[in-house]
This record gives structure tokens, C-alpha cells and sequence, in this order.
């Protein structure tokens, strides 16, 4: 090999930088791409963390506009019962306590719902934050591969240039011996 092995070795050494450059350009852009998909995705969880609340103040609310409704009918019952004489016993009592009863359930059934909707919503939401944590996590492990290949593949370049190198001198130090042993 001669001097035009040597200036490809060294353009290999070059290349090799570049490569190094680039991979940590490629890295950077990776990640960058994790941590925005990540805060989208927090973004995301945000909001149906708010919706959880939202329905479970909407199941509160549900609840107490039932109870509210139900005790009225409850009065209203009792006052009609009073006023046309009927005495609140018997029947008429088992009556009011049905209305009691149902108003109760309805204002149970409200709370629950609102309860299991919050949940619901809180599910979704830690389950998008954790996709948005996957794919970052996922863009610094594409990082470490990516940074492994290029490494190995510089390590066989740098090896390739040393072997090169060590080719070189000898036949230039054997051509520079010729050329004196043959000059008067």
C-alpha cells in the first residue's frame, strides 16, 4: 500500500467523526421526539384528570339535586297525608319510607356513578401518561443502540485505518532503502 492508502485512511478518520457527529445529531432528534410525546401525552392525562373531577362533582351534583327532589316529595307526600286527615301510620308511613328508600338509592346510585366515572377517567390518564413515558424511555434506548452501532462501526474503521498504517511504513521505509542503495 502507498501514500494513497495513507490520505484514505485519514479521510476514514474524518468519516469517522462525521459519523459521531451525526449519531449524536440522531440522538438529540430522538430524544427530543420522546420528551414531545411525553408532554403531549401528560398534557392528555391532564385533561381527563380535570374530567375525572369534573364527573365526579357532576355525580355530587346529580346526587344533591336528587335528594333535594326526593325530600320534597317526601313533604309533599306528608302534607297531603296531614291535610286530608290521614294519620301517618299503616300504609300511608310504609308510603313516605318507599319515598325515603328510593330517594336514597337514586342519591347513592349518583354519588357512584360520578365516582366510577372519575376512576374511569383516572385510569385513562395514567395509562396515557405512561405511553408517554414508553416512547421517551423508548427514544433514549434507540440512543444507546444507535450509539453501540456507531461505535462498532468506528472501532472497525479505526482498526481497518491502523492496519493500514502499519502496512504503509514498512514498504515506504523498504522503498526508501531501495532508493538509496541504488543512487552511485
Amino acid at each position: 500500500m502507498g501514500f494513497g492508502g495513507l490520505f484514505q485512511s485519514a479521510s476514514s478518520a474524518v468519516d469517522a467523526g462525521g459519523q459521531m457527529q451525526l449519531a449524536k445529531l440522531q440522538d438529540n432528534l430522538n430524544t427530543f421526539g420522546g420528551m414531545m410525546q411525553q408532554q403531549e401525552a401528560n398534557q392528555q392525562a391532564d385533561a381527563l384528570h380535570q374530567e375525572a373531577n369534573y364527573a365526579y362533582q357532576d355525580g355530587l351534583y346529580k346526587a344533591q339535586q336528587a335528594y333535594i327532589q326526593g325530600m320534597h316529595a317526601y313533604g309533599q307526600q306528608a302534607e297531603t297525608f296531614a291535610s286530608n286527615g290521614v294519620e301517618l301510620q299503616g300504609s300511608p308511613l310504609a308510603t313516605l319510607h318507599e319515598t325515603q328508600a328510593l330517594t336514597n338509592l337514586q342519591v347513592s346510585l349518583f354519588e357512584q356513578q360520578g365516582s366510577l366515572e372519575q376512576q374511569l377517567y383516572n385510569q385513562q390518564a395514567n395509562q396515557t401518561q405512561m405511553q408517554g413515558l414508553t416512547a421517551y424511555l423508548g427514544a433514549l434506548g434507540q440512543n444507546l443502540t444507535n450509539d453501540q452501532g456507531t461505535q462498532l462501526q468506528i472501532s472497525s474503521e479505526e482498526n481497518q485505518i491502523n492496519n493500514e498504517k502499519a502496512s504503509i511504513f514498512p514498504e515506504f521505509g523498504i522503498g526508501l532503502l531501495k532508493g538509496l542503495l541504488r543512487q552511485p
